[in-house]
C-alpha cells in the first residue's frame, strides 16, 4: 500500500536526502511500507499511514526505523497528555496570536534553504491569551509546514528576539507548560532545528535558559545561538534581502497576514488531524469484551519495551 505517493523533493533535497538522511529512492517504497505495517501492528494506535507523513519520522532519524518508529510513538503520546491542548489544536484557535504577529515566517528561506520562523515573545499579553495559545501557534505552524516534502529535509531556522520580554512573560509560564514545550520540541516533532538565533536576550531569558538547559539533548544545545544585539551575524545564516530592516537586512517588514491566511484556509485539515492517535486509556473500563482487554495488555508492554520517557 503506497497511498498514491509520488514523490515532489526538488532536485537540491533528493540530492540533500540522499547524502544527510540515508534515503535511498530505489528502496525508499519499502521502508515506507515496512514502517507503516508495524505500526499498524500495534495495539490500540489509530495512526495517519499515507506515505508523505510517515516520511516525516523516517527522514528526521535519518531512515532509522527503530528510531522513527520511537519518534512517531512520542508524538501520539503527547496527544494523552495533553488531551484538552489537542482537541482545540485549530487555526481558528490561535488567530489571536497569529494576528499579533508573535510568530511570523519570513518570506523567503535561509542560506540553506529552510524556511525561517521569527518569534517576538515581547509582544505577548499574558492577560490577554496564556503560553498555551503560543505553544498550540508553534505547533500548527510546524505541522503546515512539514506538509512540504522540501522541509522534511531542509529543515526549518528560528529567530527569536527577546527584547521587551520580561518577568511578567517567565511568570505566566507554568512549569509544565515549560516542560511539555520542550517535550514536544526535542522529543515528538519530525522536524530538522536547523539554529535557534537569540536577540537582545538579558537575565530573564539567562535565568530562563539556565532552569531549562539541563532537560535539554546535547544537540538541541549545539544549535542554540546568542547574538546579544549584533545583528549583522544573522547574515551569517540568512540573505540581506530576507531580513527585514531593523534586523540588518532590505526584506519587507515583519507581518504574518499571508500566513495567516494560509493556515486558517487549512482549518478542515487539522480537524483531520484529530481523529488520530492512541484510543483512549478508560474506555476499556466500560467495554469488558476480552479481545479489548487483551489489546491494551499488548499496549502497555509495548510501551515497557520502548521505555519511551
Amino acid at each position: 500500500m503506497s497511498n498514491g505517493y509520488v514523490c515532489t523533493l526538488s532536485p537540491a533535497c533528493l540530492e540533500r536526502a540522499k547524502a544527510e538522511l540515508c534515503e535511498d529512492p530505489n528502496t525508499r517504497k519499502q521502508e515506507i511500507n515496512a514502517f507503516r505495517e508495524r505500526l499498524l501492528r500495534l495495539p490500540g494506535l489509530n495512526c495517519r499511514t499515507d506515505s508523505l507523513f510517515l516520511l516525516r519520522f523516517l527522514r528526521a532519524k535519518k531512515f532509522d526505523q527503530e528510531r522513527s518508529f520511537t519518534l512517531i510513538i512520542n508524538y501520539y503520546k503527547r496527544k494523552l497528555e495533553k488531551p484538552d491542548l489537542y482537541a482545540t489544536l485549530l487555526p481558528s484557535s490561535i488567530q489571536h496570536v497569529l494576528e499579533n504577529d508573535f510568530i511570523v515566517k519570513l518570506d523567503g528561506k535561509d542560506k540553506e534553504g529552510s524556511p525561517v520562523l521569527f518569534y517576538r515573545p515581547g509582544l505577548w499579553d499574558p492577560d490577554k491569551y496564556p503560553a498555551w495559545d503560543i505553544l498550540k501557534t508553534s505547533m500548527i505552524i510546524m505541522s503546515k509546514l512539514l506538509e512540504e516534502e522540501d522541509v522534511q529535509v531542509t529543515g526549518v531556522r528560528f529567530l527569536t528576539d527577546l527584547k521587551d520580554f520580561h518577568w511578567q512573560h517567565v511568570k505566566n509560564m507554568p512549569l509544565d507548560y515549560l516542560k511539555f514545550q520542550l517535550s514536544w520540541f526535542q522529543d515528538s516533532m519530525p522536524l530538522r532545528y536547523k539554529g535557534f538565533h537569540n536577540l537582545h536576550e538579558h537575565a530573564v531569558f539567562y535565568h530562563l535558559f539556565t532552569l531549562m538547559k539541563h532537560l535539554m539533548s546535547e544537540k538541541l544545545k549545539s544549535r542554540i545561538f546568542l547574538h546579544g544585539s549584533k545583528v549583522e551575524e544573522l547574515l551569517e545564516f540568512i540573505d540581506k534581502d530576507v531580513l527585514p530592516e531593523e534586523y540588518g537586512g532590505t526584506g519587507p517588514p515583519l507581518s504574518g497576514k499571508a500566513y495567516t491566511k494560509v493556515l486558517l484556509e487549512s482549518e478542515q485539515d487539522f480537524k483531520e488531524e484529530m481523529r488520530y492517535g492512541f484510543v483512549d486509556m478508560t474506555m476499556h473500563k466500560d467495554n469488558k469484551s476480552k479481545q479489548s482487554e487483551d489489546a491494551m495488555e499488548n499496549l502497555s508492554g509495548t510501551y515497557r519495551k520502548l521505555d519511551i520517557d
